[in-house]
């Protein structure tokens, strides 16, 4: 007789209804455990449930102060129990700028194969408010432009 296997316990291995293949996925807590599950439900499985990765295009950093407001809006989101992660996309052009749809592409494709539900792209001159990200997640939208 086969020994049943211990990835067949779906309260510990959810099934993801919307892939065709089998996805394990283990939770740090139970909050986002039940967040995963309602979404699983609904769509695709993300790595981390609500999970935010922050592109700025490029180093350029043109106002002062504006990397220490784009940090402090990211610790500002993780101690509200956010996952967050922070990319600098790198301008491998001659003038700044000039190949930003390819920025953008190369984030969008880090926060596709790294798992994440969101991405905000962050330009190098602005001056968040340390909520600004925090409240645009509670707004439950999937695209904001400017």
């Amino acid at each position: 007789m086969e020994t049943p296997s211990p990835y067949q316990d779906k309260e510990r291995f959810p099934v993801m209804p919307a892939s065709r293949h089998t996805v394990f996925r283990s939770f740090p807590s139970g909050p986002e455990l039940q967040a995963a599950q309602g979404q699983m439900e609904r769509g695709w499985p993300h790595m981390r449930p609500n999970s935010v990765l922050v592109a700025a295009m490029g180093n350029h950093w043109k106002a002062p102060g504006s990397w220490n407001k784009v940090i402090d809006m990211l610790d500002y989101t993780t101690n509200q129990g956010v996952y967050c992660a922070f990319q600098e996309v790198q301008d491998r052009c001659f003038n700044p700028y000039d190949a930003l749809g390819t920025m953008r592409n190369e984030a969008a494709l880090t926060a596709l194969t790294e798992g994440f539900q969101y991405l905000c792209y962050i330009d190098n001159d602005v001056l968040p408010e340390p909520d600004c990200l925090y409240r645009l997640l509670q707004r439950g939208q999937s695209i904001t432009a400017p």
